[in-house]
């Protein structure tokens, strides 16, 4: 009987460990709201504003627009811009289209991955405000 404590005491938080660790909280996404992000090309960037607002240049031409964030889920737009005449017009519409195409994210403090339905990655930016 005395070795059936023993080996209950010893089991016993090792039982309790182990279910602690099988109730595990999802994971939190952080918010886009109050951010800045960049891509390398020079002069493009998209801030996320509050209230679903998002504005930014493409490059050339400043766009303003609106977004919905759900955890991972992303959906942006519908987006308009100015319209000037750049050299580069071609890397923004390239860009406008991939911010529209864009459905998930995955975020940290520095990085903000693009992906589309297909789970796909489409832009990989960095993070404008923390510099």
């Amino acid at each position: 009987m005395k070795v059936l404590k023993r080996i209950s005491v010893f089991l016993l938080p090792i039982l309790t460990a182990c279910q602690a660790a099988s109730q595990t909280n999802p994971q939190t996404v952080m918010s886009l709201a109050g951010s800045e992000w960049g891509s390398a090309v020079e002069n493009q960037y998209i801030h996320f504003g509050s209230r679903e607002k998002l504005d930014g240049n493409g490059g050339c031409n400043r766009f303003s627009g609106s977004f919905a964030q759900d955890g991972t889920a992303l959906k942006i737009g519908p987006l308009m811009s100015t319209k000037m005449a750049c050299a580069n017009l071609r890397d923004e519409q390239e860009f406008f289209q991939i911010l529209e195409n864009a459905k998930r994210i995955e975020v940290s403090h520095l990085t903000l991955v693009l992906k589309n339905q297909a789970d796909e990655v489409l832009l990989t930016l960095r993070r404008r405000d923390w510099d």
